[in-house]
């Protein structure tokens, strides 16, 4: 859809409110200084920028394949691919805490079996 508005402003709306409430929703999920690392990263100023850099790259492009493409991979660039990496660090340390319970569990229950 930015694709192939040109630039409207109702669709640059609608998408910029679409990734406000994404980031605020990942933010919530995430809680803590990972929430509150993304809301830092990515205000609506922000990503009222990148959406405007994407536009940018767009230019005169008026074939709507090509058009679709570059917006793709500039959605991609400038907030999935920095979201994804806040995203992957706090999957990450939940999976070590996970382990980490999981190997307390196992040598509690090992002490309870040897007393």
């Amino acid at each position: 859809a930015l694709a192939l508005s040109g630039g409207g402003r109702g669709v640059v709306e609608e998408v910029l409110c679409g990734l406000e409430d994404f980031v605020g929703h990942l933010s919530a999920e995430a809680g803590g200084p990972f929430g509150m690392r993304l809301r830092h990263r990515f205000p609506a100023a922000t990503l009222e920028a990148e959406v405007g850099g994407i536009l940018g790259d767009l230019g005169d492009v008026t074939d709507a394949g090509r058009a679709s493409a570059i917006a793709a991979d500039g959605l991609q660039k400038r907030i999935g691919g920095p979201l994804r990496e806040i995203v992957w660090e706090r999957a990450s340390l939940a999976a070590s805490m996970a382990g980490l319970v999981v190997d307390v569990s196992r040598a509690e229950a090992s002490l309870q079996e040897t007393e």
